[in-house]
């Protein structure tokens, strides 16, 4: 692994690709198979420290942060073995400006206009003012879709000063909007967080399976599908920080424990690719069972308290990986 090396005041570049994240490959020196420590390699030991990183919902889960104190610098990672850091599962961006950058140069303060420039054609984005505000929702088959993928999602916000009232409110809510519409185009949001998922390494044994949250162990990730071939229509506790694949209109089941994982904490991010069904299968106290449906093809994340699956929705004509 080529190592950056590290100056007491300042960190100097001498490796290339040191601030480049590759969705599903590499966190800048870090491919998806290393740990914390090749961090510190990396970056330099007193650069990369331990933290609880924000998930949304007020939750944390334990993650390291490089240069936690350079705002420029800044990067979140969250890890597939939380225990024992490694096997990166997200790398998280925030704020108005930073060294990072996705293909494309895409990084944080990247604008609307320059991103419906380099996809070609406009784009698909959640309104603002709730939770998810400003969310890529699709990059409706333009060339970002292939670049970035479904593991990467961008948030954009109009800057404070350009939020004309009038506008802002034309822009609001949990719905999509499309980037060439007035208020989107005349307000130019920015991107002010990233963030980008990496699937467990293919070669990790179940000994050694990544995870996320409280579980020991999970599945490796040749093993995540039931015997023929499909993703299960029933997750339980030890799917954690799994990912499951289901074609549209396909309906599976989360049963979780009420007291780990109270049911009114449980949310999908984002709403629309998966839906809640009314009808839910009977369980025994204190456990619940939540039924989704396969709505749209996309990518959410289900979660609660310490709880995260991922879906990818499929066309219905896929199968189930």
């Amino acid at each position: 692994m080529a190592v950056l090396l590290a100056s007491t005041g300042c960190q100097k570049r001498q490796a290339s690709g040191a601030w480049e994240i590759v969705p599903g490959q590499r966190i800048g020196l870090m491919n998806r198979t290393e740990s914390e420590i090749d961090l510190q390699m990396g970056y330099g030991a007193q650069n990369v420290r331990r933290a609880d990183i924000p998930i949304g919902e007020g939750e944390t889960i334990p993650g390291s942060v490089i240069f936690p104190d350079d705002s420029t610098r800044r990067l979140e990672v969250l890890w597939h073995d939380p225990a024992n850091h490694r096997y990166p599962a997200y790398a998280i961006l925030r704020g108005e400006k930073s060294l990072w950058q996705l293909p494309h140069t895409v990084t944080l303060g990247t604008t609307l206009h320059e991103l419906e420039e380099w996809n070609g054609r406009p784009f698909l984005l959640a309104g603002f003012g709730w939770d998810y505000a400003g969310v890529v929702l699709s990059w409706n088959g333009g060339a970002l879709d292939s670049l970035l993928g479904q593991d990467t999602k961008l948030y954009l916000t109009p800057p404070p000063s350009e939020r004309p009232d009038s506008l802002y409110a034309q822009a609001m809510g949990d719905r999509p909007f499309s980037s060439s519409s007035h208020p989107m185009r005349a307000m130019n949001p920015k991107v002010y967080r990233i963030q980008v998922e990496f699937a467990p390494p293919a070669a990790v044994t179940d000994s050694t399976a990544p995870s996320i949250g409280d579980t020991a162990a999970t599945e490796s990730l040749a093993t995540r599908t039931s015997g023929r071939g499909a993703s299960p229509l029933e997750v339980r506790e030890d799917g954690n920080g799994q990912t499951f694949t289901y074609p549209v209109s396909t309906r599976f089941t989360v049963t979780l424990d009420e007291r780990k994982y109270p049911g009114h904490t449980l949310v999908i991010d984002p709403e629309g690719i998966v839906g809640r069904v009314a009808s839910v299968p009977s369980v025994d106290p204190p456990l619940y069972a939540v039924r989704f449906e396969a709505a749209r093809p996309g990518r959410a994340t289900i979660r609660s308290r310490g709880f995260l699956i991922t879906v990818v929705v499929t066309e219905a004509s896929a199968k189930p990986q």
